[in-house]
């Protein structure tokens, strides 16, 4: 049995007017209600000015996350009143970042640094627009371009702590990548192609705003001489191809297209794991729906990953994303009640780790829970909302349907291979490239 969580309070040698709280295990939804207390405690005396020491800190989930949300605007209520976190291990400021946190609070390295106790961090601006410019003087057709992109505010400031991952789109013809993620400093830059010529007009969508570019892209004047041989990228397998049109790699699943040019543009990314016959590890449990598992479903978990060898962080996500919701479907989709039953099944692949979780309770769709707005939360002092969205951002593929007799969430999270297994290209004399369309 997990030993319960422990608070212990003192004032900091370095400040005598911060107090320290110091925190020693889980910080979930059985250790919340005694954070809250704490932090309500250390207020009500007068004591605005919080560090939380979480060195010794091993999980934390979205209960853990909410205290901090729902208690943030009542600690900067008083006199240069804030709370600050020290200490956090990496696998926890993974989670603060996917929650929009890590750039709402100040995160220091050691506990000496509250000598200095400064105001509390500005919470994000407003995003009013971006500012899209072109690096390179000209742009042609099916060749790569660098694309400057700053995130502003009303004012035409550049918010430095933007985190958006805003789609591009173009009004004609194809434009890779469709999304813009890591922004830094406000601030991206990178290459970017598209498959059309003439006035073409970029157009880049966030929740809060819509940008536009007009950009002239030209066409080379030497086009290919089809058919031609390209090479799959993903694989390295080398094929034939008869001109303009989407070809999808029989070797690995790759989907590109070819233009005039034989440029090559992925549209999915393949595998060859696809053309293998699976074969996984994997293990398949059904408990009861009742939180008073998830401690226990939680170690399983850990237990399998470890084996695996995979990462301290791949492993944090995967516990707390199946955490989050299995206890999103007790409550919202079985109304807490332990009758219920619920299938967890683990698949560990060459790339990926895939949670399967079937109930047959009432449908609840956590992809539904995209964003959300951390500014308003904390204004509110709202202490829940956020774990569908931690399940969103921590996860590489999330996806959820809801059939006639039970609901199923598959949670899928990559992690890095070994080296050395790619085939080198041209060693299969077979075309590996087919068309999606008939001739």
């Amino acid at each position: 049995m997990d030993k319960p969580t422990e608070f212990r309070v003192y004032a900091s040698s370095y400040n005598p007017k911060v107090m320290v709280l110091r925190i020693q295990g889980f910080i979930d939804v059985n250790a919340a209600p005694d954070f809250v207390r704490e932090l309500e405690k250390l207020l009500k005396t007068g004591h605005f000015r919080i560090l939380v020491d979480m060195a010794e800190v091993t999980y934390i989930s979205s209960a853990g996350i909410g205290v901090f949300v729902g208690m943030l605007e009542a600690a900067r209520s008083g006199e240069e009143g804030d709370i600050k976190v020290c200490r956090a291990a990496p696998k926890l400021m993974k989670v603060f970042e996917a929650i929009g946190l890590k750039y709402m609070m100040d995160f220091l390295a050691k506990e000496s640094e509250v000598e200095f106790w400064g105001k509390p961090p500005k919470i994000m601006e407003r995003l009013d627009n971006f500012h899209i410019s072109l690096v390179d003087n000209e742009v042609f057709c099916g060749q790569e371009f660098v694309l400057r992109v700053e995130a502003r505010d009303a004012d035409r400031n550049i918010i430095w702590n933007y985190r958006g991952e805003p789609r591009l789109i173009v009004n004609s013809g194809l434009v890779l990548p469709r999304k813009l993620a890591g922004f830094q400093a406000g601030v991206w830059e990178g290459k970017v192609v598209v498959t059309d010529s003439g006035m073409l007009t970029l157009i880049l969508v966030d929740e809060q705003t819509e940008s536009r570019l007009d950009i002239l892209v030209k066409e080379k004047p030497h086009k290919a001489k089809f058919p031609c041989a390209i090479t799959c990228r993903c694989c390295g397998q080398v094929a034939q191809v008869r001109g303009m049109d989407i070809y999808r790699c029989r070797h690995c699943n790759e989907i590109v297209y070819v233009d005039a040019w034989a440029h090559l543009l992925t549209l999915k990314s393949g595998s060859r794991a696809r053309r293998i016959k699976s074969r996984y590890k994997g293990m398949e449990l059904k408990i009861n729906g009742d939180v008073n598992y998830l401690n226990a479903i939680r170690r399983f978990i850990n237990s399998l990953c470890e084996q695996e060898n995979l990462d301290e962080l791949t492993t944090n996500a995967v516990i707390l994303t199946t955490e989050e919701a299995l206890l999103n479907i007790i409550e919202h989709g079985n109304n807490f009640d332990p009758r219920q039953m619920l299938k967890i099944k683990l698949s560990f692949q060459k790339k990926q780790l895939t949670v399967q979780i079937r109930d047959y309770g009432d449908p609840h769709d956590v992809t539904q829970h995209q964003s959300v707005s951390i500014k308003s939360c904390i204004r509110k002092g709202m202490k829940g909302g956020v774990g569908g969205v931690l399940i969103n951002k921590l996860m590489d593929r999330v996806t959820y349907r809801s059939y006639e007799n039970y609901n199923q969430l598959n949670l899928v999270k990559r992690y890095p291979v070994a080296p050395g297994r790619r085939r080198k290209s041209g060693s299969s004399a077979e075309p590996a490239v087919t068309s999606f369309q008939s001739a």
